[in-house]
């Protein structure tokens, strides 16, 4: 990506075989203030249908963000959902989140 050009990253979570994603389960994706990048949106929700893709398979998040500058950024942050065993119990999950940014 080129500094000062917003792109776009996906942050994405697919079900291993025997799972699927709780899709009534409210999704949240937080991210950090990065220096150097800017990131219009922070915090992305299920009650702001933030998923471009939301199915038993697979959660995608679309981010937007700007590098100001060239150089290496890794935006950090925490992605909460739930995954449940195909007809059993489902388990809320916190995962953290490092989406990699190359500015050049």
């Amino acid at each position: 990506m080129a500094p000062g050009v917003e792109t776009t990253a996906r942050v994405r979570v697919t079900a291993k075989p025997g799972f699927e994603i709780n899709e009534k389960f409210h999704y949240k994706l937080t991210l950090e203030p990065t220096p150097g990048v800017t990131l219009p949106k922070t915090v992305f929700t299920e009650a702001a249908h933030d998923a471009e893709r939301l199915d038993s398979r697979e959660l995608a998040i679309v981010m937007k963000l700007t590098a100001d500058e060239p150089g290496d950024y890794t935006i950090h942050g925490k992605l909460d959902f739930a995954v449940c065993k195909i007809d059993s119990q489902c388990l809320p999950k916190t995962v953290p989140v490092a989406v990699q940014v190359a500015a050049r």
